[in-house]
């Protein structure tokens, strides 16, 4: 991608009466968790989006616990990335990512 920071609508699950019925909780526990890497490495803590968390393997990860848009990323400049999302949980549903200032800046 090429903008400061990311977003993405995530769900738990893409099966609606499972999620209605909080059935996939059952399966995964109180939340699903999808990790987060730029450019092939874990996130810095100063560019964790809202969302993110370190947990206690060092990776930078959202517990996604409901379906909503959630914010991945907040880097500093714009500039030219490569996303990588690695779900943890099975069955997490990504419907779409938008990017903030994604158009460069001309001074």
């Amino acid at each position: 991608y090429e903008a400061a920071g990311v977003n993405a609508v995530l769900s738990p699950t893409a099966d609606d009466v499972s999620l209605r019925l909080g059935l996939w909780q059952q399966r995964v526990g109180a939340r699903a968790v999808v990790e987060v890497q730029v450019d092939g490495r874990p996130l810095a803590a100063h560019e964790y989006g809202a969302d993110v968390v370190g947990d206690e393997h060092g990776r930078a990860v959202i517990h996604v616990n409901r379906p909503r848009l959630y914010n991945l990323v907040k880097h500093p400049t714009f500039g030219s990335r490569e996303l990588t999302l690695i779900c943890h949980t099975n069955g997490v549903a990504l419907y779409s990512l938008t990017f903030e200032t994604c158009v460069m800046q001309v001074v």
